[in-house]
């Protein structure tokens, strides 16, 4: 994902965990659909954990296509026409990277193993 992440302005997504590390790396602005499915409702709280830190954009899947695709038009409009909102977010998206995170986890196990 490397390259479309590069050459991406914006993103519009879903909110699991490994996508959020990635666009928190790549500070990208994004436009965050939690999927409503998913267990113990984890990418909701993943999207409104990046929402409440302005990190990120958060459309609520309903069961009314109508009213999510006119909520997802709404903050995609916002993204796209205001290059301030766009930094900003970028600024806080990046602020939730971890970029060493799997490093550090792996540095925490071969400590307790000592």
């Amino acid at each position: 994902m490397v390259e479309p992440y590069r050459r991406a302005n914006c993103v519009i997504s879903r909110a699991g965990a490994t996508t959020l590390a990635e666009l928190a790396c790549a500070g990208l602005p994004a436009v965050l659909i939690p999927l409503p499915t998913s267990a113990h409702d984890h990418q909701r709280l993943n999207a409104k954990l990046f929402a409440d830190r302005d990190a990120a954009l958060l459309v609520e899947q309903t069961a009314d296509v109508a009213s999510t695709a006119q909520s997802l038009r709404t903050k995609l409009f916002q993204l796209l026409t205001d290059p301030s909102r766009r930094t900003s977010l970028r600024g806080a998206m990046l602020t939730m990277a971890r970029p060493e995170a799997a490093s550090a986890v792996a540095d925490a196990v071969i400590a307790l193993l000592d």
